[in-house]
């Protein structure tokens, strides 16, 4: 019986034939050619990272260096799988690019039989939730490094296999789709290092923006961030809030930190000595030393409140809680301007204090109209990149829905 919702037809519209049941071992021939390692030689290996992200080139060492590792020659073409990680996907293929390089005996590599096994097919198989269970049943023992391939128990492995012609259409769709997601990661890495760029250049008034009739702005002024934002004190009134009052700041990669709706469950919680947030309110999370980046500074866009463990400071008239969220929404910003004040006056309690984190300087505009013109810049920036990963998501919820409804 197929393993298939989804089914591919030939051509003629006609149907292929049902799947058959195999063994890995009769579909995949192993391959091992030994290097006899020079000690004065360079070699190169490869490594594969986990959960289908494929294999990687480490930087070459001696053969001195070796030592006297096992190690055997990149065959192009062949699946290989990390036998100590398999069981979390870690399985690629070779390629061209890996001629020349070799492997420890850690990564066997195998060759699918012409006209039985298409290669990008098994490779995605395998990355599916079904291939992780095949690889699972066949690395016994426990988690981690204990949990090794078993050779012989991934070549008697049984899997369910269409015929190589329907292989190559669902491979060929498959390997479509990842091209055309890696293209979109690629491009909100890129936006994301536009936008990077772009504000190094600002922030550093390397790049200055005009008034509208053409002259200068004034020169940035060096301040203490508490002249321009005071610590609110404001408390929640009510004991009890709905779910949707918490707000809670979170890591959005690549793009800013975003401030949303925690949605956590709060019955039975007194909730009167929580902050009360207002739209444009800058609120302060504190992380341990160590970590980071060390604190998350984001203007509010919603109502809400937050716990104890964030401070809420309301923005004067001499700043735009916009520009505020933008000047530390990068994490090399934030961390040098927390810094120094973690070894002033927290040293002990491994974080930044409330007051503390809004005395150290920075340099901001003192033109509010240029501070808005920085906003109106950078926030292009974050809508494009926001529409990138946007679809860049539609892409994998589209290829996971396609591997759910293939491989069942």
């Amino acid at each position: 019986m197929s393993d298939l919702k989804i089914r591919f037809k030939r051509d003629d519209d006609s149907d292929y034939p049902e799947w058959r049941t195999v063994s890995i071992g009769d579909i995949l021939e192993r391959q091992a050619v030994p290097i006899n390692v020079n000690g004065n030689e360079l070699y190169r290996e490869i490594g594969i990272r986990s959960h289908g992200k494929g294999l990687f080139h480490k930087d070459p060492v001696t053969g001195e260096e070796l030592g006297n590792k096992s190690v055997f020659e990149i065959i192009p073409d062949c699946l290989v799988l990390n036998i100590v990680f398999a069981w979390e996907r870690a399985v690629a293929k070779t390629t061209s690019n890996e001629i020349g390089m070799i492997a420890s005996h850690r990564f066997p590599m195998y060759k699918p039989k012409e006209g039985v096994l298409n290669l990008d097919y098994i490779v995605r198989y395998l990355i599916t939730d079904k291939g992780k269970r095949l690889l699972e049943l066949a690395s016994p023992g426990g988690a981690g490094r204990n949990r090794t391939l078993g050779q012989k128990e991934f070549a008697n492995s049984k899997i369910s296999l269409p015929c190589y012609e329907e292989q190559k259409k669902i491979a060929n769709l498959l390997v479509e789709l990842d091209r055309i997601i890696e293209l979109c990661e690629q491009e909100v890495v890129n936006l994301g290092k536009q936008k990077s760029f772009a504000m190094q250049k600002i922030f550093s008034q390397e790049t200055r923006f005009r008034k509208a009739d053409g002259g200068e702005f004034p020169e940035w002024e060096d301040r203490p961030l508490s002249y321009y934002l005071s610590e609110s004190k404001e408390r929640n009134k009510k004991a009890e809030c709905g779910r949707g009052d918490v707000l809670s700041v979170s890591k959005d990669f690549g793009v800013v930190n975003q401030i949303d709706f925690f949605g956590k469950s709060l019955a039975g919680e007194d909730l009167t000595n929580y902050h009360r947030v207002h739209k444009g309110d800058v609120v302060y999370t504190k992380s341990p030393l160590g970590k980071q980046p060390y604190g998350i500074i984001k203007a509010s866009e919603m109502e809400g409140i937050v716990s104890v463990l964030y401070a809420v400071y309301h923005c004067n008239n001499k700043v735009l809680p916009e520009f505020v969220d933008q000047y530390f929404s990068r994490d090399i910003t934030l961390n040098n301007y927390l810094k120094p004040l973690v070894n002033i006056g927290a040293k002990h309690t491994m974080n930044v204090n409330n007051a503390i984190a809004i005395s150290g300087l920075v340099r901001f505009p003192s033109s509010i109209i240029e501070q808005r013109a920085i906003i109106d810049f950078l926030s292009d920036f974050d809508e494009t990149i926001v529409a990138a990963k946007k679809e860049l998501d539609l892409w994998q919820k589209m290829k996971t829905g396609l591997l759910q409804q293939m491989f069942v």
